[in-house]
């Protein structure tokens, strides 16, 4: 989902966006697979610009959704850790959408399903 428009609505304020996946992930940087997020009420305010101030009306389009929990599935160079299919934790703009390409020192690694 991608905020098109700034509102407290937030079914008025994204859109369903379909984009290609990248062919190159950027040095540092891992793609995650995102199979769960949050949604709560701070997300009506992302949508609405409240946390961007006057700036919000500039960054339009940006990915809706702060928080997921997903698996590594593609990492680029300098990004040895963690290693593919490890469980991880993400606190990043953008957690709505299906994938994510996101800088590797910023996840949270997750322990291993047991059983």
């Amino acid at each position: 989902l991608k905020v098109v428009r700034l509102s407290d609505q937030f079914r008025d304020a994204v859109r369903i966006v379909m984009e290609p996946m990248p062919q190159v992930v950027p040095d540092g940087h891992v793609v995650v697979r995102r199979l769960f997020c949050g949604v709560n009420a701070s997300d009506s305010n992302f949508s609405a610009g409240r946390y961007f101030g006057k700036k919000a009306e500039k960054m339009l389009p940006f990915g809706a959704g702060f928080e997921c929990v997903g698996v590594v599935v593609a990492r680029g160079a300098g990004a040895a850790i963690p290693p593919l299919g490890s469980p991880v934790a993400t606190l990043e703009y953008g957690a709505f959408s299906e994938y994510g390409i996101l800088k590797a020192s910023r996840l949270i690694r997750l322990p291993e399903a047991s059983g």
